[in-house]
């Protein structure tokens, strides 16, 4: 496999197909991968362990794949992580308001591209919990006259949005709002990741 960045793998992938994380299916379809590793695994491990790991791993397999930095809370954490070999760090700021997120994730932004790797960022909360479980105070879907600015100012490669998805699991049908979807796609023209 190709080790590359994140945006240099979705650019490829955005509109043909979902990126699958699992590598022995993503081999027999000769699909690119996203490893990626969250804050927890980062501190409870260390980021040279899991690149070392997630590299090991994908060595033999056919395809590029990004390690990935999901849920980055700081700065710090992301300097760590591209220190260590990710290709790709993720700054979540949604806890922020619009500038303090702004502000945070330019930061990271040009850290990342400093090295010549990737950057994503989050707008709008997923869901109305972490991904621990724990309660979102302020949880809202992604604006996307907010996001065209939030995009734009950041210069960030990649968006995660709410629209109505979750981490985890669903105690209902979820209901995606897929029009603000589109909208963020039009204003932002950058590729949005979002779990379901």
């Amino acid at each position: 496999m190709n080790l590359v960045a994140l945006n240099e793998l979705l650019s490829t992938t955005n509109k043909e197909y979902a990126v699958p994380a699992v590598m022995e299916v993503a081999e027999e379809l000769c699909s690119p991968v996203i490893i990626q590793s969250g804050p927890k695994d980062v501190q409870y491990s260390s980021p040279e362990t899991l690149s070392a790991m997630a590299q090991a791993v994908a060595k033999n397999k056919r395809g590029p794949f990004a390690i990935h930095l999901d849920h980055g809370h700081d700065y710090g954490m992301a300097v760590r992580c591209i220190r260590a070999g990710y290709t790709s760090v993720m700054f979540d700021g949604s806890a922020l308001d619009l500038q303090g997120n702004i502000a945070l994730t330019s930061k990271i932004v040009e850290l990342a591209h400093s090295a010549g790797l990737s950057c994503e960022a989050e707008l709008g909360t997923i869901g109305d919990r972490d991904e621990e479980g724990h309660k979102i105070e302020n949880d809202y879907m992604t604006d996307p006259d907010a996001a065209e600015k939030f995009v734009q100012k950041t210069g960030v490669d990649c968006l995660a949005v709410g629209i109505g998805n979750a981490h985890g699991f669903y105690p209902l049908p979820p209901n995606l709002d897929l029009e603000r979807l589109k909208k963020i796609q039009t204003l932002t023209a950058i590729p949005q990741r979002f779990w379901l």
